[in-house]
């Protein structure tokens, strides 16, 4: 039993219990024989610090549990409620196709939202600045990730557009695009810039070596083919950034940092897998 569900079990016990130690209070307690006598153990976790009053009486907890289960319920209002209304209907007429027919109203009015969301962040910007990326062959790195970062700035414009994600807290937010950078950089890329173009594997062949470009491109093609969809992708961007596990091989520790509101990011992350799920059985 873990040192905590140990105290939560034991410390509520004390003045209904007695604890009596075999040794007069003298039991060494270590992994091993920490099971020999919970009246020594019950004395340490008082000695490192741990509280009887900090522990949740049963009422406590299912008020907390009703406080959860209201806020998640304001939430699911609030998606069927609240359009982003960014850009006008005529744009997302396309959506409104018979094969949406059997979603609900609130469903149709998410995969608007996220539309309409790309469309006036990441799509104008391409439209009125980067027309092609990379707008030239580079042969350095910070040269090619100078080019890019207006590029990803909009993109987290989009995902600051999504009530889940921007409810979330500044390192929360940090985290999670930081882990997510290479794998959203890729999705965002072919849909914006539909195809393979000779300055993107010119300079990607410069900037990161063939092995790395031949990867890059794969991964490319696999996408193109889901890119005439005018939604799937813009949802897989929001699912994949909500992914609190580190995709990049590296050692170092910082980069497996667990975020702090984990429930909250499952919670937003399991929406929009069930929107997408929905979706693609809309048009199967």
């Amino acid at each position: 039993m873990a040192c905590k569900a140990f105290f939560r079990r034991n410390a509520v016990r004390l003045g209904t219990y007695e604890f009596i130690c075999p040794k007069d209070g003298d039991c060494p307690i270590t992994h091993t024989y920490r099971r020999l006598c919970n009246c020594c153990r019950l004395a340490k976790c008082f000695r490192v610090g741990m509280q009887k009053d900090l522990i949740l009486s049963e009422a406590a907890k299912e008020a907390r549990r009703q406080t959860v289960t209201q806020n998640r319920q304001k939430r699911e209002l609030a998606l069927k409620t609240k359009c982003l209304d960014l850009i006008p209907a005529s744009k997302i007429k396309h959506l409104a196709c018979n094969s949406l027919s059997n979603l609900s109203e609130s469903d149709r009015l998410l995969l608007g939202n996220v539309f309409n969301a790309y469309e006036s962040t990441c799509m104008v910007i391409k439209n009125s600045q980067f027309p092609e990326f990379p707008s030239r062959k580079h042969t350095h790195l910070f040269e090619y990730l100078n080019e890019y970062s207006s590029i990803h700035k909009v993109l987290i414009e989009y995902f600051k557009i999504i009530p889940e994600f921007n409810n979330l807290s500044i390192a929360d937010k940090i985290c999670l695009i930081r882990n997510q950078f290479g794998v959203i950089i890729n999705i965002n890329e072919a849909i914006i810039h539909r195809g393979i173009t000779t300055n993107l594997v010119v300079s990607s062949s410069n900037v990161y070596g063939v092995h790395i470009t031949n990867r890059i491109l794969k991964s490319i093609e696999r996408i193109i083919p889901f890119t005439h969809d005018p939604i799937l992708l813009k949802l897989l961007l929001i699912i994949v950034a909500f992914c609190s596990g580190n995709y990049r091989n590296r050692n170092d520790t910082g980069m497996d940092q667990i975020c702090n509101d984990t429930l909250s990011i499952y919670y937003a992350q399991n929406i929009y897998v069930e929107l997408l799920w929905k979706y693609i059985l809309s048009h199967s």
